[in-house]
């Protein structure tokens, strides 16, 4: 049984696709993010003059907005602070995280690298723009951004865990493991490190090392929705069909919206024989991403199976307008799929 899956490449966590940016979402595996807010939090000032206590005191009250998950009142106070003091490094960490929590990636972007100008030692900054660079597709400024932050903090799990899963988005698996074995090393409880190094090993083909591996970050996060997908499209390949579906029903549970999920599903449904099934996803997954060709090409497939040509080419076409690369990779299994269907109509 062909079948066309898509494979999640997640970047700490949020799930986004390197050329279409979607606004973040406050989740508890936004590992690195949490991590500054928590920072930011703890920071404390030693203002001395007047106008430094009215910058400290716009400053605090900004993180208390921001902690709440009010980002326009928290975008608004750190601002202030700003006027009070246009050279203070910190708040513009705190704005460019609130920013970019809020989603607005190009006004954190600007922030963080202020902050750098400002002082070229905070290691947060350069974590959390590389965070924003990646999800925008500059994997590239990414790496980069992770580099520094590790040469001024070695062992800092975060930009480890971060390097990792842009090396794998690049192709560079071993580079990717190294990275990731090392900040689990540094940090046993530390499920969204389990989580990328799962997907490492699967673009590595150890189907089983990643199932281990994303079975320990779902034990440590039972709520890390794209693990049970992840787990799910590691099982999959290993053709343990009952198993995906298992874990797709869960991670659908948890992120009703997650198109991916709804036709990774539908793939196993197919592979089962349960082509009906298949097709209600294939039809969800469409519903929710109207773009995901893959998701076009998948329900084609289904289509070819139970007869209906027609409808299938309809399908593929759209695939091919929403990513013609993809005409080169299916086209041939596609024609003789239709070949063999066409024979055993004679």
């Amino acid at each position: 049984m062909f079948r066309f899956t898509k494979i999640h490449p997640a970047l700490l966590g949020l799930q986004v696709k390197r050329k279409q940016i979607r606004k973040p979402t406050i989740s508890r595996t936004c590992t690195i993010l949490f991590s500054t807010m928590f920072y930011l939090l703890l920071t404390q000032t030693d203002a001395q003059t007047p106008r430094e206590r009215s910058a400290a005191s716009y400053l605090a009250r900004g993180k208390a907005f921001a902690a709440k998950g009010d980002f326009d009142r928290a975008i608004a106070d750190f601002g202030i602070t700003l006027q009070f003091d246009s050279q203070y490094a910190n708040a513009y960490v705190c704005r460019g995280l609130a920013r970019q929590l809020k989603g607005e990636l190009q006004g954190s972007l600007t922030d963080y690298s202020k902050a750098i100008e400002l002082n070229p030692s905070i290691v947060l900054a350069y974590c959390n723009r590389a965070h924003v660079r990646s999800h925008s597709g500059d994997l590239d400024g990414a790496l980069r951004d992770y580099d520094r932050a590790l040469e001024l903090q070695p062992r800092l799990i975060e930009a480890l865990n971060g390097r990792g899963a842009v090396r794998g988005l690049k192709g560079d698996i071993q580079g990717a493991l190294g990275d990731l074995d090392s900040a689990i090393r540094i940090s046993p409880h530390f499920p969204q490190a389990f989580f990328n190094r799962g997907l490492a090993r699967q673009a590595a083909r150890d189907l089983l090392g990643a199932i281990a591996d994303l079975d320990r970050a779902i034990e440590q996060d039972p709520e890390l929705f794209a693990a049970y997908r992840a787990r799910g499209d590691a099982r999959a390949e290993h053709r343990q069909f009952e198993r995906a579906i298992v874990d797709y029903d869960k991670a659908i549970q948890l992120n009703p919206e997650d198109a991916v999920a709804h036709m990774n599903r539908g793939n196993a449904c197919v592979a089962q024989g349960e082509v009906q099934a298949g097709l209600v996803d294939h039809d969800r997954a469409i519903e929710l991403d109207p773009r995901l060709a893959l998701a076009y090409a998948n329900r084609g497939w289904a289509r070819l199976l139970v007869g209906n040509a027609i409808e299938a080419g309809k399908d593929f076409q759209k695939c091919f307008e929403l990513d013609d690369a993809l005409r080169i990779r299916f086209e041939p299994l596609i024609n003789k799929q239709r070949r063999q269907l066409a024979e055993t109509q004679r």
